[in-house]
């Protein structure tokens, strides 16, 4: 069971026990976040893509830890005009493990629920073997 979820601003594809790094969140080390903005499921075989969310799907994940990312260095120059800078930045990041997809109209305790199946449209589609 696969999802693209969308959460402080990125999109991240994720599964079950999954380790994902975001940018920082307002959450406490060891608590538990909810991610609502699911954009797509897979569970292998069939896709459900939302407009724009899929509706009832949830995802929940822990916080792991908060960091600072490796160091990247800004360097400006114009030539011939005695002019060079020199910045750097180190960009905040949250860790979290997720821990279960909830689809909807399944109880969260599921391992790996199917989706229903549906007429062929555009919204569903064959998924390809990772």
């Amino acid at each position: 069971m696969h999802a693209i979820v969308r959460i402080a601003g990125v999109q991240a594809r994720i599964a079950p026990g999954d380790k994902v790094f975001l940018p920082k969140l307002d959450a406490e080390v060891g608590s538990t976040i909810t991610i609502n903005e699911v954009l797509a499921l897979t569970d292998g075989e069939m896709i459900a893509l939302g407009t724009p969310l899929v509706e009832g799907a949830r995802v929940e994940a822990e916080v792991l830890r908060h960091a600072r990312d490796q160091k990247i260095l800004v360097f400006k120059k114009r030539r011939r005009k005695r002019y060079q800078r020199t910045r750097g930045h180190r960009q905040a990041f949250t860790e979290v493990k997720v821990t279960t997809i909830v689809v909807p109209g399944s109880a969260p305790e599921a391992e790996a629920p199917a989706l229903e199946e549906a007429p062929a449209s555009e919204a569903q589609v064959p998924a390809a073997e990772a």
